[in-house]
């Protein structure tokens, strides 16, 4: 599952930024041929969640060193009984831009139970409430970028500005192709 949700990230970080859609008539359909779906935007603020991650500053171009060195030590974590689930997989991307070169700290975490602790290069955080806009994704990585085309002019039209922080959370997950994926997207505004 991880190295399959490292790939998904993989093509998250490639694409959805830069396939964001100046013209919200230019998005792509909600509902593709193949079932997938991407649902409404909504402007939600979600209560803080705590979760351990690793971070590390990085740009577009490196983030798979990111993305190959946490995972693993989450999962192991998981698998040793060190970590504790409470929730999904959780990416925060910070200090986000449009400019696809500039670095921006990337956490790879797991929404955790109160009884997770630090786990070495594995830091226990704790959000505070994140006003967002949101949106859920079905069905393969290709879509991603799709909802992006859909959330930009969404907060573009709610006269809302990015704050730079995005989440990603990983509710359900088969791999890159699967129709039955589900995957949360939350862009910050304010």
């Amino acid at each position: 599952m991880l190295r399959s949700l490292a790939l998904v990230i993989t093509a998250s970080i490639l694409f959805g930024p830069r396939a964001v859609a100046a013209d919200p008539a230019a998005a792509t359909p909600a509902v593709k041929d193949d079932g997938s779906s991407i649902g409404e935007v909504r402007i939600q603020t979600f209560p803080a969640v705590r979760y351990i991650a690793g971070s590390a500053d990085t740009t577009f171009d490196k983030m798979m060193d990111v993305i190959n060195k946490f995972l693993p030590l989450i999962s192991k974590g998981v698998d040793d009984g060190t970590i504790t689930p409470g929730g999904p997989c959780i990416f925060v991307y910070k200090g986000m831009t449009e400019d696809m070169s500039k670095p921006f700290k990337l956490e790879i975490g797991w929404i955790v139970s109160d009884k997770t602790k630090d786990q070495g290069e594995l830091k226990v955080q704790k959000t505070e409430p994140f006003k967002c806009a949101s949106v859920i994704i079905t069905g393969p990585v290709a879509n991603i970028p799709r909802a992006y085309e859909k959330v930009m002019p969404a907060i573009g039209a709610a006269k809302l500005t990015p704050t730079g922080e995005n989440h990603e959370l990983y509710l359900f997950w088969e791999g890159p192709d699967s129709p039955n994926n589900i995957v949360q997207l939350q862009v910050g505004v304010k």
